[in-house]
């Protein structure tokens, strides 16, 4: 490694090492110290972006700071894979798959979530009962009845009850 990669990997702002050492003893969870603990003393870790390393600091600072791992749904989830907000183009899709359904099902869409505001509550209702009757029309429908909510309700996920 150079001088300049050197350096753009401990520039302070996104040395997620020197956070990770600061902070360690405010995770309660000896697993995930222990994880992280390897990682920031791994090969691999010099081998990660600087940009992720900026992602990991801002994702370990929303576990400090809002409600530690048992939030996890309402933290982390929604920077990557909780859809709060979608394209015009995705949501034309989703209603023109049911103009010609003969029942919509029931819904709470505005059930107001934990952790969300009003509108990312109405937001992820909406496209969740979009997805939801979208996947109903579909053959892989009745495998819907072999997941759990256990399974997917561990970490006071955003939910609601359907049908």
């Amino acid at each position: 490694m150079n001088l300049i990669e050197k350096l753009y990997y401990f520039f302070p702002l996104n040395n997620f090492k020197s956070f990770w050492n600061k902070n360690r003893l405010k995770f309660k969870n000896k697993k995930f110290r222990g994880i992280t603990d390897d990682f920031v003393n791994s090969k691999s870790y010099y081998l990660t972006s600087n940009l992720w390393h900026s992602l990991n600091i801002t994702n370990f600072k929303q576990i400090i700071n809002e409600g530690g791992l048992k939030n996890y749904s309402n933290t982390l989830a929604l920077n990557y894979f909780t859809f709060l907000s979608v394209y015009d183009s995705q949501i034309s899709k989703l209603i023109d798959n049911l103009k010609n359904s003969d029942s919509f099902g029931n819904f709470n869409i505005y059930k107001k979530q934990k952790y969300l505001n009003y509108k990312q509550s109405i937001q992820y209702n909406y496209l969740t009962s979009l997805l939801y009757l979208n996947l109903k029309k579909k053959k892989y429908y009745k495998k819907i009845f072999n997941l759990s909510d256990k399974g997917y309700l561990g970490f006071n996920d955003p939910f609601i009850l359907i049908d």
